[in-house]
């Protein structure tokens, strides 16, 4: 992954509001999982996840299906889990 890409992926402008309502029990188990594993191939389905809590904020539905590469300090998982703005740990994506 290119620091542009890494930078795309971390650094929305400008940073979304996040509604509550879209934190349902499988938004919240997808983006745990895709961050502890780093499992970024996930990201599509956690697209599907939030449409279905009625998230229509087109921005967050297309950075999850862009299908570009996705890494620990990603905008989306961090806004879900309440890490906006963190650095990912020692360095690891």
């Amino acid at each position: 992954m290119t620091e542009a890409e890494w930078l795309a992926c971390t650094n929305p402008q400008p940073m979304l509001e996040l509604c509550a309502a879209w934190l349902t029990r499988e938004v919240r188990a997808l983006a745990d999982g895709i961050y502890a594993e780093r499992a970024f191939d996930r990201m599509p389905l956690l697209a599907d996840a939030l449409e279905a809590s009625d998230c229509t904020n087109a921005e967050l539905i297309e950075h999850c299906r862009s299908g570009r590469q996705h890494a620990r300090g990603c905008w989306v998982v961090d806004l879900l889990l309440g890490k906006e703005g963190e650095a990912p740990a020692n360095g690891h994506l």
